[in-house]
C-alpha cells in the first residue's frame, strides 16, 4: 500500500500544483475553467490536510516539502510553472530529455519485460496483443505549427500505466515509460526512473494515476464516510482544465495571457523563468 506521507507526496509534487494557483490567476479565466481549478485546488488541500492529520504532521509541513520537491524536480516553483503552462510552454524535469535520438536503436516500439504491449508508430496508440487499448481521454498535447498534436498517450493494463511519446525528429511515436503504483520504468531498458525526468508535468501526472488511487485507498480504508475525492476532481488535467484545445492553446489561457501582457497577473512576473534557490 502506498500511503500519502510527506515523502510519498514529494515523489509526485506536480499532482498538487493547483494549491499555488492564486485567486488572481483563477479569477482571470472563464468561469467554466475557473470553477474546475478552484474545486481541484480545494480538493488537493483537503487531501493534504487529511494526510497531515493521519500521519501526525501539519499542513504547512506538507506544502513546504512539496513546494521544495517541485522546485528540485522542475527548477521553478509551482506558481511559476502555472504561468509557463499558461503561456503555452512546457514544464519538465531538470534531467528530462525529450527523446530526440534520430533513427536508431534508442527508440523502441515495445516495453521492456512486456513484449505483448506495443506502440503503433503512426499515431502512438498502445496495443495489447494487437488490440488497441489506448485511453484517448488521457492524452497530453503539444503545439506544433499552432495546432495541438497528441504528444504522450496512455493505456492502463493490469494496474500498469504505459506511455508512448511523439518524436519530433522522426515524426513517429515510440514506447516511453511504464508505471506501477510504486515506480516508473524506462520502456527501452526497464530501469527505474524519476517520473519528472521522462515526461512533462502533464505526463507525469497521468503516469501517477495508480499511485493516486492507492493514496485514496490508504486514507479512506475502513471509513464509512462517502468518498468525495477522486482523480477527476483533484488531479490537474491539461485538457479538462483549459490549458489546451484542438486549435492549440486553450481560450481560458488566452485570457490569462492578455492580462499577463498588462503585468497584472501573479507576483514574480511572466517573463523568462527565474532561477530558484
Amino acid at each position: 500500500m502506498i500511503e500519502l506521507t510527506i515523502q510519498a507526496a514529494c515523489q509526485n509534487p506536480q499532482n498538487f500544483m493547483y494549491i499555488w494557483a492564486s485567486d488572481k490567476f483563477i479569477n482571470a479565466i472563464p468561469s467554466k475553467y475557473a470553477s474546475v481549478i478552484r474545486v481541484k485546488r480545494a480538493n488537493q488541500e483537503k487531501l493534504l490536510r487529511l494526510s497531515a492529520d493521519k500521519y501526525g504532521k501539519t499542513y504547512d509541513e506538507y506544502t513546504s516539502a512539496i513546494r521544495q520537491a517541485f522546485i528540485d524536480a522542475y527548477t521553478m516553483t509551482p506558481a511559476q510553472a502555472l504561468v509557463v503552462l499558461a503561456q503555452g510552454g512546457q514544464v519538465a524535469g531538470k534531467d528530462w530529455k525529450e527523446g530526440v535520438y534520430g533513427i536508431g536503436a534508442l527508440n523502441t516500439a515495445t516495453f521492456n519485460g512486456h513484449p505483448e504491449i506495443s506502440v503503433r508508430p503512426e499515431d502512438g496508440h498502445i496495443l495489447n496483443n494487437g488490440a488497441d487499448v489506448t485511453d484517448t481521454a488521457k492524452t497530453v498535447y503539444t503545439t506544433i505549427k499552432k495546432q495541438a498534436v497528441p504528444y504522450q498517450l496512455f493505456a492502463t493494463i493490469d494496474n500498469v500505466i504505459y506511455m508512448s511519446q511523439y518524436n519530433k525528429t522522426t515524426k513517429k511515436y515510440y514506447a516511453r515509460t511504464y508505471s506501477t503504483a510504486e515506480k516508473t520504468y524506462n520502456a527501452r531498458t526497464g530501469n527505474e526512473i524519476n517520473p519528472s525526468d521522462n515526461a512533462d508535468v502533464w505526463g507525469a501526472i497521468l503516469a501517477s494515476l495508480e499511485t493516486f488511487v492507492n493514496w485514496l485507498i490508504s486514507l479512506f480504508a475502513g471509513s464509512t464516510a462517502r468518498q468525495t475525492l477522486n482523480a477527476e476532481n483533484t488531479l490537474p488535467n491539461q485538457t479538462a482544465d483549459g490549458f489546451v484545445q484542438e486549435s492549440g492553446m486553450g481560450d481560458a489561457l488566452k485570457v490569462v495571457l492578455l492580462l499577463a501582457a498588462g503585468g497584472t497577473l501573479l507576483a514574480g512576473g511572466l517573463g523568462k523563468k527565474k532561477s530558484v534557490k
